[in-house]
């Protein structure tokens, strides 16, 4: 069954927040209808910033867009390479040209090149990402981290990339 509505949790997809929601419910159902849906969820619904499912396409289309730009502007993958990606596709080493990046994403494990392309190329929350992986979000998180300290000490420093908190 497909579900009606993302939850985040703010704190976790973004680092320093400050306001005094706990999370984000990105849903077309209004509270009635989510609260005889989902009642095991509705209690996250009065800490929660509720958002439409168009409002939400358009935040993870920007995330999306602002991680590639990142990756882009960093050097780690070349243009040429990252502007034929659709959102389907996780980049294999043997699609890539430069040498450093290959070497370095050659270093680290499966699961850190799975999670760090799916978060910086496909767009996915690391929410997103526990789900589909069925783990933690925690595990998510530091398997990014990982891999990308890995991948910060292997590659030259023109390809520095910035650790998320």
């Amino acid at each position: 069954m497909k579900k009606d509505y993302v939850i985040l949790n703010l704190e976790k997809e973004y680092p320093g927040f400050t306001g005094a929601e706990k999370w984000m419910i990105i849903t077309d159902l209004c509270e009635a209808e989510f609260s005889s849906l989902y009642p095991d969820q509705y209690p996250f619904w009065r800490q929660a910033v509720i958002m439409s499912l168009e409002m939400g396409k358009a935040i993870f289309l920007y995330h999306n867009n602002e991680r590639k730009q990142e990756w882009r502007d960093c050097g780690l993958i070349p243009l040429e390479d990252i502007c034929d990606i659709t959102s389907d596709q996780v980049p294999a080493t043997n699609q890539l040209s430069d040498p450093d990046l290959i070497t370095a994403l050659n270093t680290i494990t499966d699961d850190q090149y799975r999670r760090i392309t799916k978060y910086y190329l496909k767009g996915y929350s690391k929410q997103e990402i526990a789900d589909d992986e069925q783990c933690s979000i925690q595990a998510v998180s530091q398997s990014i981290k990982r891999g990308l300290k890995r991948l910060k000490k292997i590659m030259p420093e023109k390809h520095l990339i910035k650790e998320e908190a």
